[in-house]
Parts: structure tokens; C-alpha cells; sequence
């Protein structure tokens, strides 16, 4: 079984912990230890808990990152070069310049390296893109979601590296390509120096367009997107699992998406390639062009143009 240490315990790394806990108790992986740099002696005293990365690191196969977004460079740079596979919660890093490099290092070393991505697990996801690849709403046209309402303002990055960019990603896996354009305009008033407000229009090689809204600033959670077809259109709630098609005879059908919480697929898929060695599903080299495409949309913002994607 593979041997895994989780890095972070914040609010969703407690989820993750959780999670690779009943993992471990079914046999699936084995749960080694949890690494945070706070004082939290005491709060979990069923399991192995250390302040010290370096004191564990030689137990485990395998590393679960899940801590803020400027410290994910320099602890997957350091498991990656200790031999350790790694996931981490996205982004990756907080620059195109910085995951580019940590996918180059994990190449050069064979490790697993795999980006907490989770729309591209989501069981609706995974759904929506069968009905795609079935044709059952013809060639793409339009993509247009929402990211509403989440913890913030973060004191480390905005509301695109953060939350838009959770389209970003699942558009260039429905759609199979990389977007080649960027137009964006953010507004900050938080005054933690990063975008609160985020509104995105990408452009694709395929005629496709895709817009994304994004922010902090809600009370209600909103998780959402539309895929417009030639023959038709896919409705995705995520915090309903709700997929609902509607053809260009204006008829619709709705489903909810049954299966496991897309954590679980996640972290299931993660020891799965441990396991086979196998590229991962939300692998860095996507996670590395999504901050790319972020990157360039905060270009857009600042200069009021649209901003090509090379």
C-alpha cells in the first residue's frame, strides 16, 4: 500500500484528512502521519501529528499537500527531490515561471505529480463529458460558470488564481484544447493588494468562447456552468450534482449524478497512479497552463485589452 503524509490541516486539509483516513482504514493506502507547522498538540490525538516535515518524510511513498498557495513551490519542489509522488491542491504555484519548473523537476525525477483540480473528478464532470463525447449537444459553442461565494479574501493571491481558475481548467478538458485568448477585468477592495471580483472571457482555436465570474463575495455558494451546443445545452450544478440536458427542441430532461464526493475520486486517483505510474487526470502540465491562462488575465485587466495565450 502506498504510504502517504498529509502537509496542512486548515479547513480543507482537515477534509483531506478525513478522507485518507477511512482510505487507510479500507486498505486502499496507508495513512503515515499529518505535517503542520502550527502548534496543534492535542487537537488530533488519533493520529501521528509533527511540526517537522523533515522528521517523517523518509516513512511515505507519497506527499498530500494542502497548505496556502505561496509555500506549494518550495514544499512540492522539496518532496519531489526527496523521491516523493505528490498532490497538491491547486494551484500548483503562484506563477506560470514557478509550476513550469516543478513539472520539469518531477519529470526529471519520475514522480507523480498531480494537482487538486477536483472539478476534473467530479462525478457531474465526468457526466457532462460523456454526454459531450456522445455528441448529444454537437460542437461547442459557448461555456459560461460560476465560482460564488468562498472563505476570503486570501492574503496570498486573488479570486482568478483561486476560484476562476477552477474553469479555466474544466473547459480546456471538456473542450480538449487550451484557450488562445484572454480578456479579463477584476476590480480590488479588500485592500489585501489581489483581485476580489473576477470576470473572464476566453477564446478558443475552435470558435468556442468561455465566461467565468468569480468571487468572494457572497452569501450564497454557487458552483455552476453551461456547455452550449449546436443541437443543444448541458446545465452543471455542482453543489447539487444536478445535470439537466435541454435539446434545441427546447425539451429537457434533468439527472442527479450519483457516486462518491469528488475529494474521495480524487485522492483515490491519486494512489491509483502511485500505484500504476500512470499520468495523472488533472496532471501538472494542465495545472501549469491554467495559471499560464490566469497570468495573461490579469494582463487583460490591468491594460483593458485582450491578451493572446502562447
Amino acid at each position: 500500500m502506498p504510504r502517504i503524509i498529509l502537509v496542512g490541516l486548515g479547513a480543507f486539509g482537515k477534509n483531506h484528512l478525513r478522507v485518507l483516513q477511512e482510505l487507510s482504514r479500507k486498505g486502499f493506502c496507508e495513512f503515515v502521519a499529518a505535517v503542520d507547522t502550527r502548534n496543534l498538540a492535542g487537537q488530533f490525538n488519533e493520529i501521528t501529528f509533527t511540526n517537522d516535515l523533515e522528521s517523517v518524510i523518509h516513512e511515505c511513498d507519497a506527499v498530500d499537500v494542502v497548505t496556502p498557495t505561496d509555500t506549494h513551490y518550495n514544499l512540492v519542489r522539496s518532496c519531489v527531490m526527496a523521491g516523493k509522488d505528490v498532490l497538491v491542491e491547486k494551484p500548483l504555484a503562484t506563477s506560470w515561471h514557478e509550476a513550469n519548473e516543478l513539472v520539469q523537476i518531477a519529470e526529471s525525477q519520475d514522480r507523480i505529480l498531480m494537482v487538486g483540480h477536483i472539478f476534473r473528478h467530479h462525478a457531474a464532470t465526468q457526466h457532462v463529458r460523456k454526454m459531450i463525447e456522445d455528441g448529444q449537444i454537437g460542437a461547442i459553442k459557448l461555456l459560461d460558470g460560476r465560482y460564488i461565494g468562498s472563505p476570503g479574501p486570501r492574503n496570498d493571491s486573488g479570486v482568478l488564481l483561486n476560484l476562476a481558475i477552477h474553469h479555466v481548467d474544466l473547459y480546456s478538458y471538456l473542450l480538449e484544447e487550451l484557450p488562445i485568448c484572454v480578456q479579463a477585468n477584476c476590480c480590488e477592495f479588500s485592500g489585501k493588494g489581489f483581485d476580489d471580483i473576477g470576470i473572464v472571457e476566453l477564446r478558443y482555436a475552435s470558435g468556442a468562447v468561455g465566461h467565468i465570474s468569480a468571487t468572494w463575495m457572497s452569501d450564497q455558494k454557487l458552483r455552476d456552468m453551461i456547455a452550449v451546443g449546436m443541437k443543444g445545452a448541458i446545465a452543471v450544478d455542482y453543489t447539487k450534482n444536478k445535470v439537466s440536458l435541454a435539446k434545441s427542441s427546447m425539451s429537457s430532461e434533468q439527472h442527479v449524478v450519483e457516486g462518491p464526493e469528488p475529494l474521495e475520486l480524487e485522492l483515490v486517483h491519486f494512489v491509483e497512479c502511485i500505484r500504476s505510474r500512470h499520468k495523472p487526470l488533472s496532471d501538472g502540465r494542465s495545472a501549469a497552463a491554467a495559471i499560464k491562462t490566469i497570468e495573461r488575465a490579469i494582463v487583460s485587466s490591468r491594460t483593458g485589452c485582450a491578451v493572446s495565450i502562447d
